[in-house]
């Protein structure tokens, strides 16, 4: 039965010096020794035999993780996919397991990144819906320089920053100013402006099942109000898709 399982796992050849030794020991006229060598060759056996079906286990394992990374992001991972695609039931199980490693944190990471994507998308469509300039490409201006600044087309010279990682759901939002020659009295008055545009943005979010969860708040007019470069304007053409403020197709 052993050597039968060894054939179907791993082929005949893995199985043929079991058989050898197997016809050795039938072989054997002395009845003692012939049980001492069938008992001893049947361990053998068992030993060989779970190593290879926990071989067998570790490539479905790693083909099934290999077959969810293909799906999901192929064209950046077909490095690692090539190594998987070369490794059989004869490749070490250190190798398939630290393969199977590489594909989990890959798909793990994939999903961070949609994640972050998801998180950096509803927070620019809310802040559209409450009168914020939001613009196509802020996104990934977002994603590769980690901070993005929106106008607030109702208060001039003044807008809201955005940054963070967004990878692991930690964020900062703060108002700023993009005027160094603004009348700074009404700084104190942007900035109430904002609390309460922030209210609003929690209370979307949770109303589209997003938790939204403060950690760290500073109160109006505690810090001087940060000031920034002022944003440009995109250029506008007829097939400039740039959002208005309301605008719901943001992306």
């Amino acid at each position: 039965r052993h050597i039968a399982e060894l054939q179907l796992l791993q082929g005949a050849v893995s199985a043929r010096s079991f058989q050898d030794a197997l016809r050795t020991a039938e072989a054997e006229p002395d009845v003692q020794r012939r049980n001492l060598l069938l008992d001893g060759l049947v361990l053998d056996l068992g030993s060989a035999a779970a190593t290879f079906r926990q071989q067998r286990d570790h490539l479905t394992h790693l083909q099934d993780l290999a077959h969810v990374l293909s799906t999901l992001d192929a064209d950046n991972q077909s490095d690692l996919l090539g190594e998987v695609a070369a490794a059989d039931a004869s490749t070490p199980a250190a190798r398939l397991l630290a393969l199977a490693d590489a594909c989990q944190h890959a798909i793990d990471h994939y999903h961070q990144l949609q994640a972050a994507s998801s998180r950096r998308a509803a927070l620019l469509a809310g802040l559209a819906e409450l009168g914020y300039e939001v613009h196509e490409g802020m996104e990934t201006a977002w994603s590769d320089q980690g901070r993005v600044v929106l106008r607030r087309p109702a208060s001039p010279g003044y807008g809201v920053e955005l940054g963070g990682n967004a990878a692991n759901g930690r964020l900062q939002v703060r108002a700023v100013a993009m005027n160094t020659e603004r009348d700074r009295s009404r700084d104190r008055d942007v900035e109430a402006i904002w609390c309460g545009d922030f209210s609003r943005l929690k209370a979307q979010l949770n109303a589209q099942g997003s938790d939204l969860q403060v950690e760290r708040a500073l109160g109006v007019g505690e810090v001087p109000l940060k000031e920034v470069e002022a944003v440009a304007e995109p250029a506008r053409s007829a097939s400039d898709t740039s959002r208005r403020p309301g605008d719901r197709r943001l992306r």
